[in-house]
């Protein structure tokens, strides 16, 4: 029998390791609960705790170490990454994932994020993947959020079409 899943959006990776931490007193036993963490988690936000010797969450991811599982990107950052590497191949692709030939890009979409980094490149995207929504959201009716999350759908479906990451292993280790 396949296991039912439930995916929670509970704030910042904070806040889901504490509650992944109180779960047990929660839920019942034979609930499992599994974390999936954005790429800037592992890359950043671990390292600043190694280097400011924060003890209690090092200890925490430490404790939860065998729940937690990176995402190969931080969504934003992955899809801009994607769009801005081939923006002329991406638009013709979206256009059609979207069924709408009014769809474009200008030719340096994206392009201003390739000096950043950290905070900044995250914020910039975040932006970028707005705006985009934005446009799409008028041009399909569907709303910001709608259209994001199926910007994402679109940005797992190249990962694993590109062979960029094992996809099928990540979803693997969350379920089971």
């Amino acid at each position: 029998m396949l296991p039912t899943t439930l995916v929670v959006p509970l704030g910042g990776f904070k806040q889901i390791l504490e509650f992944v931490d109180k779960a047990p007193q929660m839920l019942p036993s034979h609930t499992k609960c599994k974390i999936a963490l954005d790429k800037d988690v592992e890359d950043e936000s671990l390292a600043s705790f190694r280097l400011d010797s924060n003890h209690v969450m090092l200890g925490l991811f430490q404790k939860l170490k065998e729940k937690i599982k990176y995402l190969p990107w931080t969504p934003e950052v992955g899809l801009v990454e994607l769009i801005s590497a081939d923006v002329v191949n991406h638009e013709n692709q979206l256009k059609e994932y979207f069924n709408d030939n009014r769809f474009t890009l200008t030719h340096d979409w994206g392009s201003k994020t390739s000096s950043l980094s950290g905070s900044k490149l995250r914020d910039e995207c975040k932006k970028l993947v707005y705006r985009l929504g934005t446009t799409l959201e008028a041009l399909t009716g569907k709303s910001n959020d709608k259209i994001r999350e199926e910007l994402f759908r679109y940005l797992v479906i190249k990962t694993h079409e590109n062979n960029s990451h094992d996809l099928i292993k990540l979803v693997g280790d969350l379920i089971y």
